[in-house]
């Protein structure tokens, strides 16, 4: 539980760490969450742009649970630091706690939707969507070595890119892991039985990148006819000219109404086969990164 005074914190740069406040300027909020804000500022030493991550201490959520939204944030930095060596670099040089304040700079990143200038949509390539399919499935096999249910987490606003490195990644761990203790049982049989699963939200999200209105899409998710439901998406899918014939098989199949003959993270996996990046402990330590990383994760 966090102390009554951080109650009296202000909005915005008053929970930067002093370390962040003198290194950065010209701050520009990216995107606001519950338990993070993220920032894009310039560094002083070097003038190159850097995403800056905060610890939203404002928020009820890290108010009523500090450690728990710490402890997550401070993971989800080692994940960070994984994906790239420059990233960890920076992150080293930046990271600060102070007091509770907790916040650290990164090489360039931001969330999928928000890439482009004024934070309109930036349609991602078919290539593109390939490799976020193949990053992301290295991210559910770390939750999943971690016993935790990512299916929360893979939705559009929750999938960040590497500018540099083009490297997709689940990011607001915090927002999606944690334990809903308010909802009672007949309430979690509606909720996971309405709710799609991650392979069906994978699927989603390539449609919409591939400028289908989410809107529509939500619609086609409320088809509860399987046949009337695939039948659209395959429709949709053939009127794109733009995309080979395996990416439209691979698509459709993500999307098939009927759980039993949709495509298991399995048969995803194998069909990006030896390239899904999924030791990411092996990479960590090929790419220099210090061993620590590896092991973080399994500490509680």
């Amino acid at each position: 539980m966090l102390p009554d005074r951080i109650s009296m914190l202000g909005m915005g740069s008053n929970h930067l760490t002093p370390k962040i406040k003198s290194s950065y300027t010209d701050l520009k909020q990216i995107c606001n969450k519950d338990t993070f804000i993220i920032y894009e500022g310039k560094s002083r030493a070097t003038q190159e742009v850097h995403t800056l991550r905060v610890l939203n201490l404002s928020h009820e959520k890290v108010q009523i649970d500090y450690d728990k939204h710490a402890t997550l944030f401070i993971k989800e930095m080692v994940r960070i630091a994984s994906h790239s060596p420059k990233a960890l670099q920076v992150i080293l040089n930046s990271f600060e706690i102070s007091e509770q304040k907790m916040a650290f700079a990164s090489i360039p990143y931001n969330p999928v939707p928000a890439e482009s200038n004024g934070n309109l949509r930036t349609l991602l390539k078919e290539k593109d969507i390939e490799k976020m399919m193949q990053d992301i499935i290295a991210d559910t096999e770390l939750f999943e070595s971690l016993e935790a249910d990512c299916s929360d987490l893979i939705t559009l606003d929750s999938i960040y890119r590497f500018k540099e490195d083009n490297v997709f990644f689940l990011g607001g761990w915090s927002e999606a892991l944690e334990s809903d203790l308010s909802i009672n049982l007949d309430q979690s049989v509606v909720r996971l039985r309405d709710k799609p699963d991650g392979v069906y939200s994978l699927g989603k999200i390539a449609l919409e990148q591939l400028g289908l209105r989410s809107r529509d899409v939500e619609k086609i998710l409320m088809i509860d006819e399987p046949f009337i439901h695939d039948s659209a998406i395959k429709g949709i899918i053939a009127e794109n000219q733009n995309l080979s014939p395996d990416t439209k098989k691979l698509i459709g199949q993500l999307l098939t109404k009927s759980p039993e003959k949709r495509m298991s993270w399995r048969q995803l996996k194998a069909e990006f086969g030896s390239n899904s990046n999924t030791n990411i402990f092996e990479e960590t330590k090929s790419n220099n990164c210090p061993y620590f990383v590896a092991n973080f994760f399994g500490s509680q």
